[in-house]
């Protein structure tokens, strides 16, 4: 199994685990075809896995990397919190994830107490 398919595995694993909705290959930019490798949307979380280990991937050109760069900073502008993940990585990314959605859901809980909605 590569280290992409784990890393697939546990991200729905994540995602499962939160009760979060996980999107694949969502299209996060009208106009634009450009994809979010993975998502929780409800939480404005982006993920790309980057193949920069593969044989041969666009991710290594000055074009492509200047691709990903230009979309990455157009999901941040967009107001997502985008995580980049490697197959040597992976780990340490899917914990920043994890601790990300739960600072994220710790905050909404704290502005719906402030705000009187609980």
């Amino acid at each position: 199994m590569t280290a992409k398919q784990k890393f697939s595995i546990l991200i729905k694993q994540l995602a499962k685990r939160h009760s979060l909705h996980l999107d694949t290959e969502k299209v996060f930019c009208k106009g634009r075809k450009w994809r979010l490798d993975y998502c929780f949307p409800d939480l404005m979380i982006a993920v790309e896995y980057e193949g920069i280990f593969a044989n041969k991937s666009r991710h290594t050109t000055i074009s492509g990397f200047t691709g990903d760069v230009e979309k990455y900073n157009m999901a941040t502008a967009m107001g997502y919190k985008l995580f980049r993940a490697t197959a040597k990585d992976y780990i340490k990314t899917l914990d920043l994830i994890e601790q990300t959605i739960l600072n994220t859901k710790t905050n909404e809980q704290l502005q719906n107490r402030t705000n009187g909605e609980e």
